[in-house]
């Protein structure tokens, strides 16, 4: 997992800046459902031609990185094209990786 290795190379209390799309970034008219917030085969739209697109809402996102570090922000940035008609919505994430003492190093 892409967190987990970020976390292994992070140095302790050095910090990660991450984008990420939201639940609420327009998927195409037409697309197919992969799983959870998972689209592929998107038909038009800021998506379209990139394969495969994972959403993810608020809780979700607070809860993945969460895992890996303590989470300092979590923005969101959106902004439409197409005179309106496709929201581009991502969340704009701040983490530390927290300081590992000696005695405690297996933790985050």
């Amino acid at each position: 997992m892409i967190l987990k290795e970020i976390k292994r190379v992070l140095k302790n209390g050095g910090l990660f800046y991450s984008r990420t799309f939201t639940n609420e970034m327009y998927v195409g008219r037409r697309r197919e459902e992969l799983g959870h917030l998972e689209y592929f085969n998107i038909s038009d739209g800021p998506l379209v031609g990139k394969g495969l697109a994972r959403l993810i809402d608020r809780n979700e996102a607070l809860e993945l990185y969460g895992k890996f570090f303590q989470v300092l922000s979590l923005d969101k940035a959106e902004w439409t094209r197409n005179n309106g008609s496709e929201k581009i919505s991502e969340w704009i994430i701040i983490c530390k990786k927290e300081v590992c003492h000696e005695e405690n190093l297996y933790h985050r």
